[in-house]
């Protein structure tokens, strides 16, 4: 299996993330919504780095440390979260406004 599907810590913050406002997109179009929330298995084979393109993959913020890809998907590595974030949260947060992000304000106040 390529995914994920245990209770995280990110899930308290699927509003912040912009994670919701995908899925219900989604929804409105008749889509699949299902695929926002996922995340790449580490221990499948097919799971990489995205090193090869992390020039595409870019964030000023200072615990966000790469992104992983495994099929078409991919997922945040974060170290202020402590676990990997699903992919959509570099679109609506990690290459755009880092400093909103419910993970880097927590972590920031006590760095």
């Amino acid at each position: 299996m390529f995914f994920f599907e245990e209770e995280s810590v990110w899930r308290k913050y699927i509003a912040e993330l912009g994670i919701q406002k995908d899925i219900d997109y989604l929804k409105s179009k008749g889509l699949p919504h299902e695929w926002p929330t996922h995340v790449v298995d580490l221990k499948h084979p097919a799971t990489l780095k995205a090193t090869v393109v992390a020039s595409l993959y870019k964030s000023q913020c200072p615990y966000y440390k790469g992104f992983w890809l495994c099929g078409g998907a991919g997922s945040v590595e974060c170290i202020a979260a402590g676990e990997l974030l699903p992919g959509n949260v570099w679109y609506n947060v990690c290459s755009k406004e880092h400093t909103q992000c419910p993970f880097y304000r927590e972590k920031s106040k006590h760095d």
